[in-house]
């Protein structure tokens, strides 16, 4: 999770620009967070305009800022890596300017609104499991780190890419397809898709994901996204489970790089737009594991980078499935792109992102060795894969009611 407005590239100190694949680079940062560089080697501001800026920095600086920016504010990071956006658009520092300020906070392109398929809904509920999500959160964050930059995250996106496969197999299910998608900016770690034929390939498919990496050194990322990573691979583990064909193509995603600028699921969506592959939903978990004790809602969505319609969808879901009341559902910001939801959106495609808390009060320990299962409340967790098994089912079409 990248917390307030952006986390990315927290690079570790005296790392190499060739180990990280990364030289001077250009960033979109809010221009008040400026101040955070309270160093000597300030940064090259080329553009700024409507309390925006684009300013070149290194990965030593980027550091320095996320420290400063923790140290000053307790928010992490604050700014966004533009150069994939200026590269694969050809944009001048004005036109990137043009074009971050032109993006919208959100869509409305999802209209479904009604719900119809409940005997199958409720079934592939009644398939999930928790003591098989915990038993896979406790093998996931054994790997010290999954930082992209790492050897270690390289070995967990193999770990995870032979486990999915692993379990199509073990279920007779050779239709089901598991590749890895290169992230592209010289990370380690790739991503990994995992698709199950629809019986209309022709038809949108849906996307269900969350990032597989976290910071490095001593920091197992149970809930910074292991919980999304398990909740995404439960519900994939159910629909096996199931059995059950449907009309539209799925796919689960484990995104590398998010923690280093959402470099995975835009390496993804790139993907799925070049080769013209339509989506009708996409739905993104980061962080489902903090129940909040200062919190008055059970759950929440955030409102901004998503698309409208989608988010109204999966409320209603909630309330008919997991019986949790309207006013029991809240909503929150996250801020500016916070996670890999926003890369799929800014590709024009509809996503959707439930959080654990409100960004008040969620949980405080990501980006640290203490964020550890401790803190984890597995009913939680679950609660987000019975959504996730709702999504599936009625934005997948079950072929037979």
């Amino acid at each position: 999770m990248i917390r307030v407005i952006l986390c990315f590239l927290s690079l570790l100190t005296g790392l190499s620009v060739e180990a990280a694949g990364l030289g001077n680079r250009f960033f979109l940062v809010p221009t008040s967070h400026l101040d955070f560089f309270n160093f000597e080697d300030r940064p090259i501001v080329e553009n700024s305009r409507s309390g925006l800026s684009l300013v070149q920095l290194s990965p030593m600086q980027v550091e320095e800022f996320s420290e400063q920016a923790h140290k000053q504010r307790n928010v992490c990071g604050g700014f966004t890596d533009a150069q994939v956006q200026m590269e694969k658009l050809g944009l001048s520092a004005e036109e990137t300017l043009d074009w971050a300020l032109s993006r919208p906070l959100n869509v409305h392109r999802f209209v479904q609104s009604t719900t119809s398929y409940p005997t199958q809904v409720e079934r592939l509920m009644g398939l999930t499991n928790e003591s098989r999500l915990g038993s896979f959160l406790k093998e996931l964050t054994s790997f010290p780190d999954r930082s992209a930059t790492s050897e270690l995250g390289t070995k967990a996106s193999q770990w995870l890419g032979a486990r999915s496969l692993q379990m199509a197999q073990s279920h007779g299910r050779n239709e089901v397809t598991v590749m890895t998608i290169p992230t592209k900016v010289g990370y380690k770690q790739d991503s990994v898709l995992v698709k199950i034929p629809g019986q209309d390939s022709k038809l949108p498919g849906i996307l269900i994901g969350g990032h597989m990496d976290t910071f490095s050194d001593n920091k197992p990322g149970a809930d910074d996204d292991g919980t999304g990573v398990a909740t995404v691979m439960e519900i994939y583990n159910a629909v096996l489970d199931s059995g059950m064909l449907f009309k539209r193509n799925i796919y689960f995603a484990f995104y590398s790089a998010e923690e280093r600028g959402l470099y995975g699921s835009q390496a993804m969506a790139d993907d799925f737009q070049s080769k013209h592959i339509d989506l009708k939903a996409v739905l993104q978990y980061d962080m489902t594991g903090f129940k909040s004790p200062k919190d008055a809602q059970e759950l929440y969505f955030v409102t901004d980078h998503v698309d409208t319609g989608l988010t109204n969808f999966l409320k209603i879901l909630t309330q008919t499935y997991l019986k949790i009341p309207a006013q029991m559902i809240g909503e929150t910001r996250c801020g500016y792109a916070c996670s890999d939801h926003a890369s799929w959106t800014n590709a024009g495609y509809s996503s959707v992102f439930p959080f654990e808390a409100s960004f008040e009060n969620y949980n405080k320990t990501l980006h640290t060795s203490k964020d550890t299962m401790e803190l984890i409340t597995p009913a939680h967790v679950m609660k987000f894969v019975k959504l996730g098994a709702a999504f599936a089912v009625e934005t997948g079409e079950p072929t037979e009611r």
